[in-house]
């Protein structure tokens, strides 16, 4: 059996003293946003009776703010109030309902796997699609 050779004793004063130097001596990281005051911060949780859809496949960030979601039942883009369906960008309908996974670059592109139609890319206002004549695995796209 491992004995402890001596113990340790801290008095609360003692710990307060530990516990303040372990908080200072720490970088300091941001979760949230610190320029905002405590009033401007709130939570709401969405759910399918605000536009939320069910079976979220993938979420990405664009530089914009907006949430983007795949979903097998579509491409959904999220303002941070509502969500909305998209069937089109830039006048130009996707490829299928059927999204299995979006990523958003630092760049503004906005690329978009489908699961047995390929992939697009929409930058600068326009949507590009890449489609087994491009080399596109006919299969889908799992991942970007």
């Amino acid at each position: 059996m491992f004995r402890v050779p001596f113990r340790f004793s801290f008095r609360p004063a003692s710990r307060c003293a530990l516990a303040l130097a372990a908080v200072l001596c720490c970088g300091s990281a941001h979760a949230l946003d610190p320029s905002l005051s405590i009033a401007q911060l709130h939570h709401d949780a969405w759910t399918s009776k605000d536009g939320m859809p069910g079976d979220v496949w993938e979420m990405t960030q664009d530089t914009g703010g907006f949430m983007w979601f795949a979903t097998p039942s579509g491409l959904y883009r999220f303002d941070g109030v509502r969500f909305e369906r998209i069937h089109a960008l830039g006048g130009t309908p996707l490829l299928s309902n059927a999204v299995a996974t979006v990523r958003a670059f630092p760049d503004g592109a906005l690329w978009i796997g489908y699961r047995f139609a390929g992939i697009s890319v929409y930058r600068d206002g326009r949507l590009r699609h890449y489609t087994t004549a491009d080399g596109i695995d006919p299969e889908g796209v799992g991942s970007i």
